[in-house]
């Protein structure tokens, strides 16, 4: 979380309304604010009718720390703006993502309030670190709802340790809930990878640190049967040791343990929950992060290509955790999770 007093600016992007109360949730958002407890700390910028270029400019003029964009999105993931000659326009996940990694020094937060943002916002959130998007399609009332609860949450003041993004999103999540809607489980919350890059030079690098999100795909894996067999039989020894230790830090924690009893119990849903809480935890008590990332590396470097047998493991300062399979090398790298695995 960014602790520096400054104003930050939200920017508004509206694009082609076609129905959709865009109004309604720009006053939403203001209003929001305007009744915050830090309502000080907050401008608002509003850019109607966008067009990419327009979004584009907009943000290097504006250096918002948030990116707000509410209109239209398609089932593949692109969002529908107008062009010049006044046509909808697609734009896919994988140039918003490329225009966001330009404005990565000052851009904290983006929201994608439209239907199956989800993919942009996944896309993005290799560059920004906090993104929300939608997985499916959302209702206009929802979608003013969440807005409305995301900046009140913004608004509101919280504890040091915790993401102010995180709250927010799920500020918004209970004010679609409260409603008696059912479409609370539509925004997703995602965060920036946090993968040392692989060091290409001959100087030793430092084992790599994989995010909350993964060690907890990883902890998982046997109540999910996710690909178990993908792991070495002492790797999954691992992954009983690990997911043990994760339930015993969290059992204090009662959101956390009924996060907890939804995954075990089948529910892939709260996966994105019980890492936001070990994340927490691993920010509060290094220690504890310490034990959890040299297990997820331990289990991680017993993974079994293509099915192979694994007769030898080892790290290397050069290049990562080498695995031998069958007498053949696989480079496993500094612990990149395959997005697949999780």
């Amino acid at each position: 979380m960014t602790n520096n007093t400054r104003v930050k600016t939200i920017l508004i992007l509206t694009a082609i309304p076609h129905g959709l109360r865009l109004d309604k949730e720009i006053r939403s958002i203001e209003e929001a604010i305007r009744r915050a407890v830090k309502r000080d700390s907050y401008k608002i910028v509003l850019k109607t009718a966008v067009r990419p270029q327009d979004i584009r400019r907009a943000i290097a003029e504006e250096q918002p720390q948030i990116v707000h964009f509410c209109g239209h999105g398609l089932s593949d993931g692109s969002l529908l703006l107008e062009n010049d000659a006044g046509k909808d326009t697609p734009v896919s996940a994988e140039s918003l993502a490329s225009l966001f990694q330009l404005h990565a020094d000052y851009v904290e937060c983006v929201l994608l309030n439209a239907c199956h943002s989800a993919k942009p916002a996944n896309a993005i959130k290799d560059y920004i670190n906090n993104t929300i998007g939608m997985n499916q399609p959302i209702g206009d009332e929802a979608a003013i709802l969440f807005a409305t609860g995301f900046y009140d949450g913004l608004g509101y003041k919280i504890s040091s340790k915790q993401n102010i993004f995180s709250r927010a999103f799920e500020e918004g999540k209970i004010a679609i809930k409260l409603e008696q809607l059912t479409e609370d489980t539509t925004p997703v919350f995602y965060q920036k990878p946090n993968i040392t890059p692989i060091n290409k030079s001959n100087q030793p690098m430092t084992q790599a640190t994989i995010p909350a999100n993964k060690i907890i795909s990883l902890a998982f894996t046997k109540v999910l049967n996710q690909k178990v067999n993908k792991f070495s039989e002492a790797a999954q020894e691992k992954i009983d040791e690990l997911h043990q230790k994760i339930c015993d830090k969290l059992k204090d924690n009662p959101r956390a343990v009924k996060a907890l009893t939804a995954v075990e119990s089948g529910s892939k849903e709260h996966l994105e929950k019980l890492a936001t809480y070990l994340g927490d935890e691993m920010e509060e008590d290094e220690e504890f992060a310490n034990s959890v990332q040299a297990l997820a590396r331990e289990i991680n470097a017993g993974r079994i290509p293509d099915e192979g047998r694994i007769t030898q493991n080892n790290y290397d300062n050069a290049r990562g955790w080498v695995t031998t399979v069958d007498g053949g090398t696989n480079y496993i790298g500094e612990i990149h999770i395959n997005e697949s695995d999780a």
